[in-house]
């Protein structure tokens, strides 16, 4: 597996866990006679679509790169070292973009039930860990 699944996972889930607060704004925004989201949270949800689809790119990147690397012996790369800082560099952007998820997800959990709360946090956790324990393997 590459290292770029884990991270496409862990984006995937911290866009989930937004989403679903963002969801939960709406409907109480909408039960409170309010048509619409106010401008910051529709600039928030944006922001996360935007942010989510360069994270797919780099992602995909990354795992370019990696296949590249795969397939070819060592000898054969003559700048096997730009190779490999380019994948560190791919993924320091990957967890950069996880971490911005992560404190968007974490700043807007507090409009979900305490049940999910705690799911989502203890989710939260395990992405956190996940992206150190990846970029301590660099």
């Amino acid at each position: 597996m590459f290292v770029g699944e884990d991270t496409a996972s862990a984006i995937l889930l911290a866009k989930n866990a937004v989403m679903a607060s963002q969801t939960l704004l709406k409907n109480e925004s909408d039960s409170s006679m309010e048509s619409s989201l106010p401008f910051i949270e529709e600039n928030k949800v944006s922001h996360l679509d935007r942010s989510y689809e360069l994270s797919e790119q780099k992602v995909k990147e990354l795992n370019d790169l990696f296949t590249e690397v795969d397939r070819k012996p060592a000898s054969k790369l003559t700048n096997l070292n730009y190779h490999l800082a380019q994948i560190a560099l791919q993924t320091h952007f990957v967890n950069a973009d996880v971490n911005s998820f992560v404190a968007m997800a974490e700043s807007d959990i507090h409009v979900l039930p305490k049940k999910k709360q705690a799911l989502v946090r203890k989710r939260i956790a395990e992405v956190k860990e996940s992206a150190a324990n990846r970029a301590n393997n660099i």
